[in-house]
């Protein structure tokens, strides 16, 4: 079984609007960089940095760290593979479940609306027919 370890170096939230609160609509965008920072026969680290930026223009959140994967190249290459162009690779599904606690926490504390939990997923399964 692979593991998973997430470790976060910054985070940065802003409140780009004074009249912004909890319960101001909002949406998130989400940015995502992803880039190789270690890598072994089975072990795999990867740098990575989230934006979410708000809309309407009411906050930014940034957390950027690192993911190390430690377990089979086939269980490896699973996390990272998109099934297809519309959907994130699980690892970075698995990097915003990890974070998600920081970025409400963050949220509250600047009286922002925070991002929903299922922002970054994975598609449904198949339905087999």
């Amino acid at each position: 079984m692979v593991e998973v370890k997430v470790q976060v170096e910054r985070v940065e939230g802003l409140r780009l609007s004074t009249k912004a609160t909890e319960d101001t609509p909002a949406t998130y965008t989400v940015n995502v960089s992803l880039s190789e920072r270690e890598r072994e026969s089975s072990f795999l680290a990867l740098n990575f940095e989230l934006e979410l930026s708000g809309q309407p223009e009411i906050s930014r959140l940034v957390v950027t760290g690192y993911v190390t994967m430690t377990g089979s190249r086939d269980e490896i290459q699973g996390l990272i593979r998109q099934q297809d162009d519309k959907s994130a690779p699980t690892i970075l599904v698995t990097i915003y479940e990890r974070v998600y606690g920081l970025l409400y926490v963050i949220s509250r504390d600047l009286h922002i609306p925070h991002p929903m939990p299922g922002i970054v997923s994975l598609p449904p399964p198949e339905q087999k027919k």
